[in-house]
């Protein structure tokens, strides 16, 4: 089920079945030159391919007409339906009959009502087949284009195609977003903002929303995979997150992944007024403000409080003088345990499940992003790693390589990329000190215990979740022919998107008969499973 979305058609003009109030006579039209559209559909009984009629969506404010055709790939010899109020319907000059004049839409036309007095009224039609999953469409104030991360753009925002929650379709503004993926690739990602709280999906309401492009995951698959094992080990706050397809001011952009954004709201990062959302952050001087750790030598950026301008970072003085003080000392209570195995200084400032959860899912995924999230969710509790974020170079994805810096990373074509029989979070960061103690390992296995069962039924879901792209990747991948790639910093091309898909399930399923055991060796690692 293929879809091939027209970019906003101005389409074709058809003639009509009038309906019995406009058949009587012209007069109804001519005297108030009411033109009125009342239907636009294509019905099985003129198009010999389709096995149902499908009736099109007729938006008057914006003057769009919608159709869906589930597994439409050609759109030539389309015959379509209409009816309505008026005497004359043309496109290109040429008059069209309902039920009888075949037309491609796959090429923009513009359907035109015409009264027996000259008057004219226009539509645009879209076609759409469908290919399984949801449509975004986002359709710029006056086509403008998105080339900003922080000036917004003014657009009407639609999401369609999604029968169990309806369509949705507000006002909103868009930008860019990302590091490297709006400063490297081709296929953007993008930061929506409703101008009223949404609920797309089902999710829990807010304005903002993120448009992932995932454009080196050519499985299209990691960030789902990530979310599903963040919530099987049950971390505070999973990302939600939903396949789409895109459609930017009417050109297809592939499949995107709408998700919440990382921030402090009741339903998403839920923390006091009071307390800290940081990041350990690799792009750190390209914002307003960051601090950098004594011992660890760690730079850290803040989402919130939002300290965007000198204004902001002025008022919150004492908060930043706050949060370094305490990141300082859980180095300090962390580095005890280089002389002392049993000592639980660190136990005053973090939360160890919070730690050994986040550990868990990022250990199973291989997740080497190195951009981390930190929340600390008043002054008076303590640090937790939540939430996982960006799972790009994830599940054998990504190179690793020497220790010179914090992540150990070499790119291509110096390594090989990981492999589901080795240790990687043991030797980084605050995991290198507290996997030596023998508290905190034992926390690990009793969640990893916990947990082992809800990762096995994420990994039946995951299966129904690869197989909802099957038809859009081939569209995605018609737009962006990569599958033979090397992107960014990875050295896995498997050549076709079965393949990826394949690959990434196998190696979770190693990586998981690995981990357990791993943890069963007490954290020792083994390299046969």
């Amino acid at each position: 089920m293929n879809h091939k979305l027209i970019k906003r058609l101005g389409l074709c003009s058809i003639y009509v079945l009038l309906f019995v109030s406009c058949t009587d006579s012209y007069d109804s039209v001519v005297e108030d030159d009411n033109l009125v559209l009342n239907s636009f559909s294509f019905l099985e009984a003129n198009n010999s391919f389709l096995k149902v009629d499908y009736y099109g969506t007729i938006d008057e404010e914006d003057g769009t007409i919608t159709v869906i055709v589930p597994g439409l790939k050609d759109f030539s010899g389309l015959v379509a339906n209409i009816s309505g109020c008026f005497d004359k319907a043309e496109v290109g000059g040429a008059e069209l009959i309902s039920g009888i004049t075949k037309l491609d839409y796959a090429s923009t036309r513009k359907l035109t009502l015409i009264s027996s007095t000259g008057i004219t009224k226009d539509y645009k039609i879209l076609v759409y087949g469908y290919n399984a999953l949801p449509v975004v469409t986002i359709d710029t104030e006056e086509e403008a284009p998105i080339e900003s991360k922080t000036n917004y753009v003014s657009a009407n925002i639609k999401i369609m195609n999604s029968p169990e929650w309806g369509e949705l379709r507000v006002e909103g503004r868009v930008r860019g977003r990302g590091n490297a993926s709006w400063k490297s690739f081709p296929k953007k990602p993008y930061k929506i903002k409703f101008d009223a709280k949404q609920s797309p999906f089902g999710f829990p309401p807010n304005k903002d929303w993120i448009l992932l492009a995932d454009y080196t995951d050519k499985s299209q698959m990691r960030t789902a995979y990530m979310s599903e094992l963040s919530r099987a080990v049950r971390m505070d706050f999973t990302i939600n997150c939903q396949h789409v397809e895109l459609y930017l001011n009417g050109e297809y952009r592939g499949i995107y992944q709408l998700t919440d954004q990382v921030e402090k709201a009741k339903n998403r990062v839920n923390i006091e007024d009071d307390g800290f959302i940081i990041e350990d952050d690799t792009y750190y001087l390209e914002e307003s403000y960051y601090f950098t750790t004594d011992i660890e030598k760690v730079n850290y950026t803040f989402k919130y409080p939002k300290l965007d301008d000198q204004g902001a970072i002025e008022a919150n003085s004492g908060n930043i003088k706050f949060i370094k003080n305490y990141i300082n000392k859980i180095e300090e209570s962390l580095s005890l345990l280089e002389k002392d195995i049993n000592d639980l200084t660190y136990t005053t400032y973090i939360e160890s499940e919070a730690y050994a959860k986040w550990y868990i899912a990022a250990e199973l995924t291989g997740n080497l992003d190195p951009n981390l999230y930190y929340v600390l969710p008043s002054k008076g509790s303590k640090m937790k790693m939540v939430p996982l974020w960006d799972a790009e170079w994830s599940l054998g994805l990504a190179c690793k390589g020497n220790k010179v810096n914090p992540y150990g990373w070499y790119f291509y074509p110096n390594h090989e990329p990981m492999k589901p029989t080795e240790e990687f979070w043991k030797s980084h960061l605050c995991f290198k000190y507290l996997l030596k103690s023998p508290a905190f390992q034992d926390c690990v296995k009793k969640l990893w215990l916990e947990s082992k069962p809800r990762v096995k039924e994420a990994q039946s879901l995951l299966k129904d979740i690869s197989r909802s792209l099957e038809f859009a990747q081939k569209d995605n991948f018609e737009k962006w022919p990569i599958l033979d790639k090397y992107l960014g910093g990875t050295l896995i091309v498997c050549g076709s998107w079965s393949n990826e898909v394949e690959y990434i399930e196998q190696w979770l399923d190693h990586r998981i008969q690995w981990f357990d055991c791993y943890i069963n060796n007490d954290f020792n690692n083994v390299s046969e499973i």
